[in-house]
């Protein structure tokens, strides 16, 4: 636990005076243009996890259905009621873990409006889910008993690694530089005090890695998975919505062969016209037809590509099951069926909740409790007896 002595456990890394040097890289992250060639994206999101993060924010924003599910997976884990088990009767057992719940639901004073303290530094931490890792600076200070947690302030991601040298910029679980050490800054980043490519102390900051395989801090994020089903929604609309603009029908007008280029421009904006205005006005020499023949088939495409299709595979990555928010894929379901795909819902929410679990107890709670390991936070659910004795 963090005693006076440990003055820069105090000290706030990212704070208000070093504010630009920080996010000017940030803003000059943000401000790259993602390219419209889909693979290549989709090879970036593969090792290149500073990248990633960008196009999942754009994910989240812009896919109502994206956005729709993973709010639905976080809710329905912090819905769940909230405890501190002491680990036996004992009088000194129940006096740290009493100590430990008033810490924590009572000290954190962050809010977001709708969430306070301690459920939305939790809500925060769920981030790790859709982007694979959710790294916050956690602000200690003392009170008269006790030193507390104030709040934990989260950070983008792409300000950090978790490896070093002239490729820590690449993130691969099969490849040199898995991003399995200690928290870094992300070379290019210049803090004061703090050197560039620096380790961070670990006790001063809290990291909820998402199923990380070989050891790769950057964990497995669902967003990544769930990119192509996004990107052809996306791309579907863009394409839906050209369809409306289009109006009636495709429009061609015809001019004499041999004409120039600028009698073939007039006939070009004649056609445009046509197609945009209720009224033009075009020569008599102009012949022009509407072609509508060819639109007869988009109405059923574009419901089969963007919700039979797009909206289920997402809801899948997410959720598992489709019933859990949308009904049967084909439209139709039983109440038995309900059942079982919500219990697969719950099934991963559980998951969910003893990964957070884990990293409150060691980062959170341990260093609270003197190094004691005899309480273990936890969270309490009616129809889920496994865990509400959770222990590590």
């Amino acid at each position: 636990m963090p005693t006076s002595k440990d003055e820069y456990i105090f000290k706030e890394i990212f704070d208000a005076s070093n504010i630009n040097s920080f996010m000017a890289f940030a803003y000059n992250l943000g401000a790259q243009a993602i390219p419209d060639d889909p693979s290549w994206v989709w090879q970036q999101l593969r090792f290149n996890p500073w990248l990633a993060m960008q196009v999942y924010d754009d994910m989240e924003e812009k896919d109502a259905m994206v956005f729709t599910a993973l709010e639905q997976r976080k809710d329905g884990l912090l819905a769940k009621d909230r405890m501190v088990k002491p680990a036996s009767d004992k009088r000194q057992d129940k006096k740290l873990a009493e100590f430990i719940e008033e810490t924590l639901e009572g000290y954190f004073d962050q809010s977001d409006g709708v969430r306070t303290g301690m459920e939305q530094f939790l809500y925060e931490a769920l981030d790790a889910i859709a982007k694979g890792v959710a790294i916050g600076e956690i602000i200690y200070a003392e009170a008269s008993d006790r030193v507390y947690i104030k709040t934990v302030k989260f950070r983008p991601q792409h300000l950090f690694s978790f490896s070093e040298g002239p490729l820590a910029a690449y993130s691969s679980g099969s490849y040199v530089y898995p991003q399995a050490g200690p928290l870094r800054l992300r070379p290019g980043i210049i803090l004061d005090n703090v050197d560039m490519g620096a380790v961070l102390p670990e006790k001063k900051f809290f990291v909820h890695s998402y199923r990380p395989r070989y050891g790769n801090r950057w964990g497995s994020p669902l967003d990544r998975k769930a990119y192509w089903p996004s990107w052809f929604k996306r791309a579907g609309v863009k394409n839906w919505l050209r369809y409306t603009e289009k109006g009636s029908g495709s429009v061609v007008t015809k001019y004499r062969q041999g004409a120039g280029e600028d009698e073939q421009d007039k006939a070009l904006q004649a056609a445009q016209a046509v197609n945009e205005e209720s009224a033009v006005a075009v020569p008599e020499s102009f012949l022009m037809e509407v072609m509508q023949h060819v639109r007869t088939s988009m109405g059923s495409t574009y419901r089969e590509l963007i919700d039979d299709f797009c909206n289920n595979e997402i809801v899948r990555v997410y959720l598992g099951q489709t019933l859990t928010t949308r009904g049967s894929e084909g439209g139709a379901g039983s109440r038995a069926l309900g059942g079982v795909h919500e219990r697969v819902s719950e099934s991963k929410i559980n998951v969910d909740a003893k990964s957070l679990i884990i990293a409150v107890n060691t980062q959170i709670v341990w260093p609270l409790a003197f190094g004691y390991v005899n309480v273990a936070y936890s969270f309490m659910g009616d129809e889920n007896p496994d865990l509400k004795i959770f222990r590590l």
